[in-house]
């Protein structure tokens, strides 16, 4: 049977484009079982009527592109470490398949921020409590683990139960919260939620639209980023850390260059080791946006030095 292949973030793929088998390199004895492969449920969960199909399969490190589609970049853009994957069989609908995904991330920020990237269109929750992110997937982020449990064609009265079998694997997941105070740099008033984070500048332009010509350089493991909508929802902030100041200001520089002195709806400062962007959703920023950019850059420095 040919190895589990989806596109990622996959929370909207098909499951029946997905097989998974074929275990050939990857770990599978449950008598040597690593820590993320004992999260995935039992291989016969009787109360939602699903059987295990093949052997559970983990893809530590770089072979998590033999099971991911397209977009392997993503996962490895949070720190990933392995996955731990299993597709159940349906024996009340012959139709249907749910898989169970379990990544292991770095670190609890990580988990939250890939949980937050992949779901970016779903309205925020708590992230460590399980809940129907879309119409056909379960999803929470705990301690350093993202979990995923997706079905195209369970009927809902059995999601209920899906999200009990979710809640019950959270409760083996010890809390760890590690990091996570980083996502508070950008002031809750400030901000409205979600706040993403990002370590690339490819997931950067995913999440906010950069002026043309302009990057941000993501030349360090230390470069990080935090995206959010204003509160007053007139456009998105982007939050680039760096690892010191000369490095922030040259950056904003740069940027700033390629926007030139014409009004726009970009506007770019830098305080201390931070770069800050503004960029409007619709329309010109005027000199309020600018003054409003700037005091925000300057007391994120001064909070955050």
């Amino acid at each position: 049977m040919e190895h589990g292949r989806v596109r990622f973030p996959g929370i909207y793929c098909l499951l029946g484009v997905i097989l998974l088998g074929g275990l050939a390199g990857c770990r599978t004895g449950r008598e040597e079982l690593s820590p993320v492969m004992r999260l995935l449920p039992e291989r016969e969960i009787p109360e939602l009527g699903l059987v295990a199909e093949g052997q559970p399969a983990e893809y530590p490190g770089k072979r998590l592109q033999e099971y991911v589609f397209d977009g392997v970049y993503v996962p490895m853009s949070f720190g990933f470490r392995t996955l731990a994957a299993a597709r159940y069989r349906d024996t009340l609908d012959t139709r249907n398949t749910v898989l169970v995904e379990v990544y292991e991330l770095q670190t609890p920020l990580d988990a939250v921020a890939l949980l937050r990237f992949a779901h970016r269109n779903i309205e925020p929750g708590s992230a460590s409590v399980p809940s129907r992110r879309d119409a056909n997937t379960f999803a929470f982020a705990k301690g350093r683990y993202y979990v995923v449990m997706r079905s195209v064609l369970m009927a809902s009265e059995r999601w209920d139960r899906v999200a009990d079998l979710a809640s019950s694997l959270a409760r083996r997941i010890a809390d760890d919260e590690t990091g996570l105070d980083r996502l508070k740099k950008l002031p809750a008033e400030a901000v409205r939620e979600p706040v993403f984070f990002v370590r690339t500048e490819r997931l950067l332009e995913e999440l906010v639209t950069l002026p043309p010509g302009g990057g941000f350089g993501f030349h360090t493991a230390d470069t990080v980023a935090l995206v959010a909508d204003r509160a007053d929802a007139a456009g998105r902030l982007a939050l680039i850390e760096y690892p010191d100041a000369g490095t922030a200001r040259a950056a904003a520089e740069l940027v700033r260059g390629a926007i030139g002195k014409a009004w726009s709806r970009w506007i770019v400062t830098h305080s201390g080791r931070y770069a800050l962007m503004f960029v409007r959703h619709t329309g010109r920023c005027d000199h309020l946006d600018v003054a409003r950019t700037e005091e925000l850059a300057r007391r994120i420095a001064q909070d955050h030095p």
